[in-house]
């Protein structure tokens, strides 16, 4: 996606790629519901949060990730978690309800919990994996590599080319 629009259109026209392929490169123009679904709870709360966690869902959604894979809210998945940050709710509860519990697991184990936000758990979760020297896991590979070299400003002169090309629309969105 580094490239201009000009040049992804010819690919576009000249390959005529299948669907499959459109949505291994692009899953983010595949998935508008569920970024509407995130939205529309961020723009009915005043929560800071709330609105944090939204951010970070749609962050990992636009990523091509599953924010499944690093936020957890069912008690039979934080038994199978290997590393992650679960939120439990009360049953019946949606997002804009606080939860009763935030918490981190890492190699299946609960290191921390009671947590004040899903945003603070992740970094947290952040400073671990580094505290920890633990590699990010794969399916979010992406989503810790934009929260070290984009939010936390470190080692920002080695970034993947998906997130070159967010930093550089941030940077052109000032």
């Amino acid at each position: 996606m580094a490239h201009t629009f000009a040049y992804r259109r010819q690919e576009v026209v000249n390959q005529e790629p299948r669907i499959k392929d459109f949505k291994d490169r692009w899953p983010a123009l595949f998935q508008h519901k569920e970024t509407a679904d995130i939205m529309d709870i961020f723009d009915q709360t005043e929560d800071i949060h709330l609105r944090r966690e939204c951010v970070l869902r749609a962050l990992i959604i636009f990523l091509g990730e599953d924010p499944d894979e690093l936020i957890m809210e069912y008690l039979k998945e934080m038994e199978e978690l290997t590393m992650g940050v679960f939120v439990i709710r009360k049953e019946g509860e949606g997002l804009q309800e606080p939860p009763a519990d935030i918490g981190i697991i890492i190699e299946g184990v609960e290191v921390l919990n009671e947590l004040p936000s899903v945003a603070s758990a992740c970094a947290l979760l952040l400073g671990l994996l580094y505290a920890l020297n633990i590699a990010y896991p794969k399916p979010l590979h992406f989503t810790f590599e934009v929260l070290q070299k984009i939010i936390m400003q470190l080692d920002q002169h080695k970034m993947s080319a998906k997130v070159q090309n967010l930093y550089g629309r941030l940077q052109s969105s000032e």
